[in-house]
């Protein structure tokens, strides 16, 4: 288990090559472990499908005595970065910004979420409030399981802070056709989610609400976050970033569990990159939750808390989507004032 520890704490440089690590723990009971450590810029969640299909593929080769061979790419990755850089002085990515700019018209920050007292001008280090409950939680909601989880999150969020109008940031897939699909690469954009809602919503309005700014900003997804953050000069403030403070992944790659044990284990104690990011996964029966904070601005027992919350917010997401977004605040209800409050 310390060697297991250790392949999860791998920290990289990106000066420095490499930024992806493969280890290989072999064991005399229930079989040998490979680990697989990479930077998140190595490959987006997408492509831990087709690296892991590659390498069983090639591994079962090899176990019958074939030499391990894989089909031969048409289309690399070299030739997707060139289609996305001449993408960007065509006519749609000029609308695209567009778009972003009424979109995101005065946008602000968020309502601190604990104490305001708390934030620096540095982030912490990124902790984890792990949850795993029943996937039929989703069950009967009126709409997709990611923006199911998004507006059980948003929820979490306002109640929490008592701002009705959040940018959420969520992952969106730039394979834009079939000959991207077998790369490996980062080939996904940061897209921002702005929700905006009245204090008399209901979690079955937001959640209408959440599917259809969903469905508008796939459309617009294209234009890469770092180009739209440039060119809006949008404000932000110490340790904080206006667009991505706070997200939600979910996470849809499928592994070939009939044959091997596949678990993705999102480590905790690097540095943050958000205040807030929901990272949620479905494994057959399982719905998997893991709440990733700052540790400077969220304590570990007040993570805690914002995990069990958001459980019973996804419950009434499905069940009781009458319930009001807005309540009392978090503080008067479980506890979480300003002294003490866990992708």
């Amino acid at each position: 288990m310390d060697a297991l520890r250790e392949a999860r704490q791998v920290s990289f440089d990106l000066g420095r090559p490499a930024l992806l690590e493969i280890r290989l723990f072999q064991g005399t009971r229930g079989g040998d472990l490979l680990t697989v450590t990479a930077h998140h810029l190595v490959y987006d969640g997408a492509s831990v499908e087709v690296l892991l299909t590659d390498l069983f593929t090639a591994y079962d080769q090899v176990v019958a005595g074939e030499p391990a061979e894989l089909p031969p790419l048409s289309y690399d990755y070299r030739d997707w970065i060139a289609e996305e850089h001449a993408w960007l002085d065509s006519e749609e990515a000029r609308e695209q910004e567009e778009f972003w700019r009424e979109r995101l018209a005065g946008v602000e920050q968020y309502g601190d979420l604990v104490d305001g007292a708390r934030r620096g001008t540095r982030r912490g280090q990124a902790g984890v409030a792990r949850r795993t409950v029943p996937a039929a939680v989703l069950d009967g909601a009126m709409g997709t399981a990611f923006a199911v989880a998004v507006t059980a999150f948003t929820a979490l969020v306002h109640r929490a802070t008592g701002s009705r109008d959040l940018v959420v940031g969520f992952p969106a897939s730039l394979r834009r056709h079939a000959d991207a699909d077998p790369l490996i690469g980062y080939l996904a954009n940061a897209v921002p989610l702005r929700l905006e809602f009245e204090p008399q919503t209901d979690l079955g309005g937001l959640l209408e609400h959440v599917q259809d700014r969903v469905f508008e900003a796939y459309e617009q997804s294209r234009l890469p976050f770092d180009v739209l953050a440039e060119r809006m000069a949008l404000p932000g403030g110490p340790g904080r970033s206006l667009l991505l403070d706070l997200g939600v992944s979910w996470e849809n790659a499928s592994m070939r569990a009939e044959t091997y044990v596949v678990e993705d284990v999102l480590p905790d104690r690097l540095p943050a990159n958000s205040d807030l990011w929901l990272y949620a996964s479905r494994r057959g029966d399982l719905l998997r939750l893991d709440l990733t904070y700052d540790d400077c601005l969220v304590t570990a027992e007040e993570a805690e808390e914002f995990a069990d919350q958001l459980v019973q917010l996804l419950r009434e997401v499905s069940t009781s989507p009458a319930t009001p977004v807005s309540r009392e605040r978090a503080s008067e209800e479980v506890g979480l004032g300003a002294t003490h409050y866990d992708f």
